[in-house]
């Protein structure tokens, strides 16, 4: 999570379950270690922006509740991220 904790444009963000839980389930087996799925939860709230809306000024903000989606190499002394979601916030 470490997008979410550098990410500027950010006002707020957590990596509390909401809308799904985490989970990790074992996909395959093979001889170089064992595939995991992963889904972790994530919410965040982006910094609001103003707007000029013809004559008033409107504040906007996004909030974005979801999970990310990984797949690792889990071996004895070493796991590995062999893909996933990137999650780009700003």
């Amino acid at each position: 999570m470490a997008r979410l904790s550098n990410a500027n444009c950010l006002e707020t963000w957590e990596t509390n379950p909401t809308v799904t839980n985490e989970n990790a389930t074992v996909v395959n087996r093979t001889q170089d270690g064992v595939i995991v799925r992963v889904e972790h939860p994530y919410s965040y709230t982006e910094v609001p922006a103003n707007t000029d809306d013809t004559d008033q000024n409107v504040t906007v903000s996004s909030y974005a509740d979801g999970a990310s989606r990984a797949r690792y190499l889990v071996r004895r002394n070493d796991i590995r991220r062999v893909s996933g979601d990137v999650i780009r916030p700003c």
